[in-house]
């Protein structure tokens, strides 16, 4: 289960954005059920930077506020 990783967001544009959570979905996506219920960190970077991912997972759990 992947969830709500704060690390995952570091600047606008940098590099490093979401590889934690890229490298655990990536790590175990032929060897588990990946369970993912991203956080802010992972919303922020959008649909399209988690596009690739997004295929290896089995479960996808969002709560999106309409604030």
């Amino acid at each position: 289960m992947i969830g709500h990783i704060s690390s995952d967001y570091v600047a606008s544009g940098s590099p490093e954005n979401g590889l934690c959570t890229k490298y655990v979905i990536n790590s175990f996506a032929s060897r588990s059920i990946v369970f993912f219920n991203p956080g802010n960190s992972q919303i922020s970077l959008g649909v399209k930077f988690w596009e690739d991912e997004l295929h290896k997972i089995d479960v996808l759990q969002l709560k999106l506020s309409r604030n």
